[in-house]
């Protein structure tokens, strides 16, 4: 450890409350992006662009699992460089436009032809390629963003305070990501029959309608990325942890670095908690538009229904969790989170039960917003319990390691949404991506993975600060 590192690690640092909140606006934009993605992503490439599943969750399941290789290599490279600009701003300041420009190539590839589910070699071709550089370019920007959390601040009640605006700027980035595709798709089916389920770009003129409206809104999200990111880029200023001398380390360093990181016993357990969790989360946000289309039958106005509870449901559960952090302490908040989750979850099998269309969507829509209060409870703090993992970490590998912590961290969310994509694309394939028995089944399994984080959340230590 250099001498600038010794004093870096004993100095005080904090953020102003301006600081936090421009600090957090970058990624409010790309929560919300990465929410579209996954909210509305299967709609819009199975049944829109008529692809099979099977093809499509192998291609993006291919591209996350690559998603989480970068995440970690890039996050550990970011401790190693040195530039003027700053070592975790280099490679966000590389990544950030291409992040940018590749969200609206997302959405408009090569016209389907030929009947729905036949292979389209131009699009499939279009969309490893546009994947590719998105996952590539998005796990550079994530990684180095995160780990810049742990060295902007040492004292813990800013850090916290630093959390929870991430959590905040990623829930509501999330809500907007989740809520616009549904009030998209809801404007585009008022006059859908309940009986109709094709949306074939070819044949159908709500698919068509749905396919503009997504490209519209990639636009409007990349300009307020763009924005939000020169001014984080201006105004937060990097620490320097770096000598002058100091040059990109060999990729045998940088494998050295997770090594270690995979060494702690205590942050293996709680990654891998969240891997499960955030993959039960993952494929409930990700099957939110098919499950209210194709489970619940919602049309036109029905789904600002869902919207407007799940806001409620958002606002509430927010604050009934901070309540409850606060005099329970965060592993039993936490503990009690995910039970509720599970009971979430697998209470889905009462919509196999036959009923009339009414109260399925009154059950329906009630399970939407429980499972959203405890999506909140459950990813409130999550960046405050790597922050202190970390500080341990580098006190005692007596070097900086943030980079290569929250690297693995991220890693954990790509390898998450790479496993459920092949989940879920098994299960429409299997069962059809129109039959309401897939996403049922989907979220009894998706319980059962609830119920395996929440076992595995007990080995974890954490403060209770």
């Amino acid at each position: 450890m250099t001498a600038k590192q010794e004093n870096f690690f004993e100095e005080t640092r904090t953020l102003s409350g301006k600081q936090i909140l421009v600090f957090n606006l970058p990624n409010l934009m790309i929560q919300a992006k990465f929410a579209f993605i996954g909210n509305i992503i299967i709609l819009f490439y199975i049944n829109i662009m008529g692809q099979t599943p099977i093809i499509i969750g192998v291609i993006h399941s291919s591209m996350l699992f690559f998603s989480a290789i970068m995440s970690v290599l890039l996050g550990a490279l970011s401790d190693k460089i040195s530039t003027r600009v700053g070592r975790k701003k280099t490679i966000m300041l590389i990544c950030g436009p291409i992040v940018s420009v590749v969200f609206i190539l997302i959405w408009i590839p090569p016209t389907p032809t030929g009947p729905y589910g036949s292979l389209n070699l131009y699009l499939i071709v279009w969309y490893v390629i546009i994947m590719m550089i998105w996952t590539i370019a998005n796990s550079g920007f994530q990684a180095s963003y995160l780990s810049m959390i742990p060295e902007l601040s040492s004292e813990e009640d800013n850090r916290l305070k630093i959390s929870v605006a991430n959590m905040l700027a990623m829930i509501v980035g999330s809500g907007i990501g989740i809520f616009l595709p549904i009030i998209l798709v809801g404007n585009a089916t008022k006059n859908f029959d309940r009986g109709e389920s094709d949306l074939y770009y070819p044949n159908s003129s709500v698919g068509r309608e749905i396919f503009t409206n997504i490209f519209i809104v990639s636009i409007i999200f990349s300009v307020f990325f763009i924005l939000a990111f020169i001014i984080m880029m201006v105004l937060i200023n990097e620490p320097n942890l770096s000598e002058e001398h100091e040059n990109i380390s060999s990729i045998k360093d940088i494998f050295k670095d997770l090594l270690n990181t995979l060494q702690d016993k205590n942050y293996r357990n709680y990654i891998l908690s969240f891997l499960f969790m955030f993959i039960a989360f993952t494929a409930f946000a990700n099957l939110l538009i098919n499950y209210s289309t194709f489970v619940l039958k919602l049309r036109g106005e029905e789904f600002f229904f869902v919207v407007i509870f799940i806001v409620i449901s958002c606002a509430f559960s927010f604050i009934l969790w901070d309540s409850l952090s606060k005099r329970l302490g965060l592993k039993k908040s936490m503990t009690t989170c995910l039970i509720l989750a599970f009971i979430a979850f697998s209470s889905n099998l009462i919509l196999i039960i036959p009923m009339s269309q009414q109260l399925k969507i009154i059950i329906g829509i009630a399970l939407i917003s429980f499972t959203f209060a405890t999506f909140v409870g459950s990813l409130i703090f999550p960046m405050a319990i790597v922050s202190n993992i970390v500080d341990m970490a580098a006190k005692r590998l007596n070097k900086n390691v943030s980079g290569a912590y929250v690297g693995l961290y991220a890693m954990m969310g790509s390898l998450s949404a790479a496993l459920v994509m092949l989940f879920i694309s098994s299960f429409l394939q299997i069962f059809g991506t129109n039959a309401s028995i897939s996403y049922i089944l989907i979220f009894f399994v998706s319980a059962i993975l609830i119920a395996l984080s929440g076992l595995i959340f007990r080995k974890v230590k954490v403060s209770d600060n």
